[in-house]
């Protein structure tokens, strides 16, 4: 049970900041997080093909989950159709990365 929690907050978190950012009425402040986080984890991605560093990262997710759950109805109100589908399509994606790995989760990463 306790797995399950903490993998749904993971999900909405991830799932929600993308969206409250790529939504978020400031658009230099969410190139900048995408700025951060390519910087981020891009590397580990590339060398260990993971983004096995990504707790740092989940700071930014939290902080856009927060944006779209204040401001969510007036974000997506003001926010052209183009940028609605991307956040659509950003969290199908990240929805179904997650699901690509989805059994690792019950597994110990001591192994």
């Amino acid at each position: 049970l306790l797995v399950a929690v903490a993998v749904a907050s993971y999900a909405a978190a991830l799932l929600g900041g993308a969206a409250g950012w790529v939504l978020a009425r400031r658009r230099d402040v969410s190139l900048l997080f995408a700025l951060v986080l390519a910087a981020q984890l891009l590397p580990s991605i590339v060398t260990f093909s993971m983004s096995r560093f990504r707790v740092p990262a989940m700071l930014f997710f939290l902080l856009g989950s927060a944006v779209l759950a204040v401001h969510r109805r007036r974000d997506w109100a003001e926010a052209s159709p183009r940028r609605r589908s991307v956040a659509v399509v950003l969290a199908a994606l990240l929805l179904a990365l997650m699901g690509l790995d989805y059994d690792s989760v019950l597994h110990s990463s001591g192994h």
